[in-house]
Parts: C-alpha cells; sequence; structure tokens
C-alpha cells in the first residue's frame, strides 16, 4: 500500500464526506429520502477518494467504476425526485 496524497482528491474526500454525513444527518431528522440517496451517492464517492488516496484504485478499476456509477445513479434518483416530487419520505425501521 502506498498513500497517494494527490491534494485534488484529499479535499475530494473530505467534501463528499461531508456532504454524506449532512446528507445522513438531514434524513435521520426529516426522513427525506433525497437527502439519504445524496447521502449514500456521496458516501460511495468519498468511499472511491478513499481508496484512491490509499493506493488501491489501479488494481481496484472496475470496481470503482461501479462504485462511482450507482453514486451518479442515485443522484440522479434523488434529482427525478426532486423534480417529479415522487420521493416524499421513507423509514427502514419504525420508532
Amino acid at each position: 500500500m502506498v498513500l497517494d496524497l494527490n491534494p485534488v482528491t484529499l479535499w475530494n474526500f473530505i467534501f463528499t464526506s461531508v456532504i454524506f454525513i449532512l446528507g445522513i444527518v438531514g434524513y435521520i431528522k426529516t426522513r427525506n429520502a433525497t437527502s439519504f440517496f445524496i447521502g449514500v451517492a456521496f458516501g460511495l464517492f468519498a468511499f472511491s477518494h478513499l481508496v484512491t488516496l490509499l493506493g488501491y484504485a489501479a488494481p481496484l478499476e472496475l470496481f470503482l467504476l461501479t462504485i462511482r456509477t450507482f453514486a451518479y445513479c442515485a443522484v440522479i434518483y434523488a434529482l427525478l425526485c426532486i423534480g417529479f416530487m415522487t420521493c416524499k419520505t421513507f423509514r427502514f425501521w419504525s420508532n
């Protein structure tokens, strides 16, 4: 494992991690599906940036492409929910 502390990737990791946390906290507070899907998408982006920072990007290229594709699909779905008001709230567990 060789750390690749590229400043752009490092900043991307920091910002995507913050957006991930805010999205999940927003979901917990409001049960809004859009916040959840945006949080999950940016969590996946953060994971891919972390893998790159840890130096595993080259051998896991196809895996990272798949992760990023799922992340983009989650953002697209969240934006469709906003645009067409199809997602209101949902719960994974009942309180």
